[in-house]
């Protein structure tokens, strides 16, 4: 049987393309299989090695060629290579070609017979699945998340390029479990694994918050969820494909939020408390004084109920004033004020709970004026609060000392003591709301944790700045404020503008109208100022002022904004418009205190907005300021 019939039979048995190459002769025979393959006949591909290699792609041709006569004169058993040859449309396929080479007696290759295997539609598949998986690894990679995939025994097959860059690991990671005790956080990885597992064996998403350890030795909090991926038909696992999202900041936003949260419940049930005990003990006084009200000790009960009045309008003050400042709603009235004057006051204004603690308290200050500019009531108000707080953070018997000096262009203000101390911890949020260093059952410190945040607030609208330092728990503390000082030295008549603002002149005679629906806190009003040398009326609705005030022609009116019929607004304009009353000094007395209260009642006409309950020294201040118009 010749080669041709032996072609003939084989090409029976298979589509592929059948050659078979006498090397001898240089005789190359092809099978019927090239006219469905290639739409050649075996004629027109002719039977020489230079018309297959005229087919062979440019590209391709050198390397199949070089490579065919090599595998023959090195006496090789096959060969085979994989390339593109021209159909008759000119188009390419790709085939894959193996060759077996026979040897005559002599051992010398004498004879090739091979198959052409078209693969152009698999390299296609093989192609596009490369250019798949090219596209979802740069997908993956430019994404911020980690991207992992597993087989379903937790093989790791894939990291994106974030693993590598956040973890600084390298691929030698081969398993779920290994990866997670490397960089999951000690705290959380038996966690982990157990829920892997549990979804391992229920088929159900993983979804677990957990801290992956940076590659600079930090955790980050991160959200992980791996998706099991099916079988259509059968529903079983083959791939698990997980991502991993850094959710840190969003973490520690909740756990602020929590804070918060636990903060405003502290300070509410503080609150509660604070308000409760001065409304106890009034209560008890009041109860006490309706039982024996000619009992010698009434005139101390008078005075249980002053002090505990006292203590509940600083509350609420504290309370509004921090809702003020935070929010920068507070206006500062700035003029040259000696801070050397702000330490008196303010240690008057401490001297009773400092002598109830037997402090012994220590000044020094320069013997010349310290000049800033600012809000003498504020600047008071700073003070007085430091003093206050290391007073009630002493024990006992303790030392404060309080120190004026000058440092360049700054005035400073320190005030050490030697009490409680505080914590690290502490220290950094000392300024914060509710920040209080301690809280306990007793209460025995009392306040409610925002005066040092009014301070802060208050220090920084003056352009100055506070610190605080403490050695530790027990080892006392430590405040220290700096304001820039006035740019130069007042006047004398701007001084003693300063010194007689910060005095009250107690001058009576002057006519004084109260106006209040509660006929209660308008007799007490009017009680108190009378006491003070001033004639009072008193009205209970705006129609009743108005009239009283034609009549009377009052130097100061003192006017209840929430009037039944006619508000307070209305009376004030109408006022404004009277003869009688047109030049009045008219403060307005409301239980609304917001920026918005205050400008409202100036535009109505009111000279000062005052917020219940009243400081009565403030009260007394203005009024008697109207002493120089009172009518001979």
């Amino acid at each position: 049987m010749d080669s041709d019939q032996r072609l003939r039979l084989i090409s029976r048995a298979t589509n592929d393309i059948i050659w078979d190459w006498d090397i001898e002769t240089g005789w190359l025979a092809w099978n019927d299989a090239v006219a469905s393959q290639l739409g050649y006949t075996p004629e027109e591909m002719g039977h020489s090695l230079g018309a297959w290699e005229a087919l062979i792609h440019p590209d391709d041709r050198k390397r199949v060629v070089d490579s065919l006569h090599m595998a023959v004169e090195k006496g090789e058993d096959g060969w085979h290579e994989e390339y593109r040859l021209r159909k008759r449309d000119g188009s390419y396929a790709t085939f894959m070609d193996r060759g077996y080479i026979a040897r005559d007696q002599s051992g010398k290759s004498c004879r090739m017979i091979g198959s052409l295997l078209d693969v152009t539609e698999r390299r296609g598949i093989e192609e596009a699945l490369r250019a798949s998986e090219a596209r979802f690894r740069q997908m993956a990679d430019a994404v911020p998340q980690i991207i992992w995939i597993a087989d379903p025994k937790g093989n790791i097959e894939f990291f994106n390029r974030q693993w590598f860059t956040y973890t600084g690991q390298d691929d030698k990671a081969t398993t779920v479990e290994e990866a997670a005790y490397k960089v999951v956080h000690p705290a959380d990885v038996e966690r982990v694994l157990t829920g892997l597992k549990e979804s391992h064996y229920s088929g159900e998403t993983f979804v677990s918050e957990m801290r992956l350890r940076a590659k600079n030795g930090d955790y980050r909090w991160f959200l992980v969820r791996a998706v099991p991926y099916c079988e259509a038909d059968s529903g079983r696992i083959i791939r698990w494909f997980g991502v991993s999202v850094d959710i840190h900041d969003r973490k520690l936003a909740e756990e602020a939020l929590q804070e918060a949260d636990r903060h405003k419940d502290e300070f509410l049930a503080m609150l509660a408390h604070e308000l409760r005990s001065p409304l106890a003990a009034i209560r008890n006084t009041v109860h006490l004084l309706e039982k024996r009200p000619e009992a010698p000790e009434a005139a101390r009960y008078l005075g249980i109920v002053k002090r505990q009045t006292r203590r509940l309008s600083a509350l609420v003050d504290d309370l509004l004033d921090v809702s003020r400042v935070t929010r920068g709603l507070v206006t500062l009235r700035t003029e040259p004020v000696n801070l050397s004057d702000i330490v008196d006051r303010a240690l008057e204004s401490v001297q009773s709970l400092v002598d109830e603690k037997r402090h012994r308290v220590r000044v020094a200050r320069p013997s010349v004026p310290v000049w800033v500019e600012g809000d003498a009531i504020r600047l008071e108000q700073i003070l007085v609060n430091l003093l206050a707080n290391a007073a009630k953070y002493t024990d006992a018997g303790g030392n404060i000392d309080l120190r004026l000096t000058t440092e360049g262009d700054n005035a400073e203000l320190r005030v050490l003591d030697n009490g409680i101390g505080m914590k690290p911890e502490v220290l950094r949020h000392v300024f914060d709301l509710f920040g209080q260093a301690e809280r306990g059952l007793d209460r025995a410190k009392g306040g409610l944790g925002i005066g040092l945040t009014i301070v802060k607030n208050l220090v920084e609208l003056h352009g100055g700045t506070i610190a605080v330092h403490s050695a530790g728990p027990h080892r006392g503390s430590e405040f220290i404020v700096r304001f820039p000082l006035a740019a130069g030295q007042p006047s004398r008549a701007e001084q003693q503008m300063v010194v007689e603002r910060s005095q009250h002149r107690g001058l009576g005679g002057v006519r004084v109208l109260v106006v209040d629906d509660s006929s209660e806190i308008a007799e007490t009003l009017a009680l108190l100022l009378e006491d003070a040398g001033h004639e009072v009326m008193v009205a209970n609705d705006g129609t009743d002022a108005l009239r009283l005030a034609a009549q009377a022609k009052p130097n100061v009116v003192l006017l209840d904004i929430g009037l039944p019929g006619m508000d307070g607004y209305e009376v004030a304009r109408r006022m404004r418009r009277e003869p009688a009353t047109k030049n009045a000094l008219m403060a307005a007395l409301t239980g609304y205190g917001q920026a918005s209260d205050r400008d409202k009642a100036l535009a109505a006409g009111f000279d000062r907005h005052f917020v219940k309950p009243v400081d009565i020294d403030t009260l007394e201040a203005f009024v008697n300021s109207a002493a120089t118009q009172a009518s001979p």
